[in-house]
């Protein structure tokens, strides 16, 4: 009998020390909840800092390309002093380049033109042409998660040039445009867009391609 009830006895107290534990380990002492506030916030802290890593970068060169019904427009940028970017801000980056005296050429449209002076779309048929926008700015910025080139101060051309391939260097044709902008924008996520702020143009003939 007596063996019975101790053991009776044990296993209540065993049972109440299993209680006891499970009670300590899933519910948290204020201590442990104090420390679990601590973390939290240390962590918002860490996602709500702002790291920038920068870099100086030289001879930079960019090619950029659209891609149209059937065919791809082209666009190149050269800087010969850049300083690229990276900033991190609430967990997220962005990646910026910051540009000094730099040019871009763009393809703003290639064609084939007939012998009767017919301008048809991209084809096998006629002569192959294109119009191209060279600018050149005092400086700017390339943003490259939004597919943005800001430029300021910009000198704009725009020419009417033979070939379906954007040539490295614009010499010996006349330009059809010149123009002076207080600032620009061109973006190339679907297509090239280019916009000027406060554009001061000067057109001429054209048909001026030797």
């Amino acid at each position: 009998m007596f063996t019975r009830s101790s053991l009776i006895v044990t296993v209540v107290v065993l049972f109440c020390l299993v209680i006891v534990w499970i009670g300590v380990s899933i519910f948290p002492t204020n201590k442990s909840k104090q420390r679990f506030l601590i973390l939290s916030q240390e962590t918002k802290e860490q996602k709500d800092l702002v790291s920038t890593h920068k870099q100086l970068r030289e001879r930079v060169r960019k090619d950029l390309y659209v891609t149209r019904i059937n065919h791809r427009l082209q666009a190149v940028l050269t800087c010969p002093l850049s300083e690229l970017t990276l900033t991190h801000v609430k967990g997220e980056a962005e990646v910026v380049e910051n540009l000094k005296k730099f040019q871009c050429l763009m393809q703003e449209e290639i064609y084939s033109l007939l012998p009767d002076g017919t301008k048809i779309l991209f084809g096998e048929e006629g002569k192959p042409m294109q119009i191209v926008r060279d600018f050149n700015a005092v400086s700017g910025k390339f943003y490259y998660q939004r597919h943005l080139l800001t430029a300021n101060r910009v000198f704009v051309s725009r020419f009417l040039l033979p070939g379906w391939e954007l040539p490295d260097v614009i010499k010996d044709y006349e330009p059809t445009m010149k123009g002076v902008a207080r600032s620009a924008e061109l973006t190339f996520g679907n297509g090239f867009k280019f916009k000027a702020q406060n554009l001061k143009a000067t057109f001429f003939v054209p048909g001026l391609v030797k």
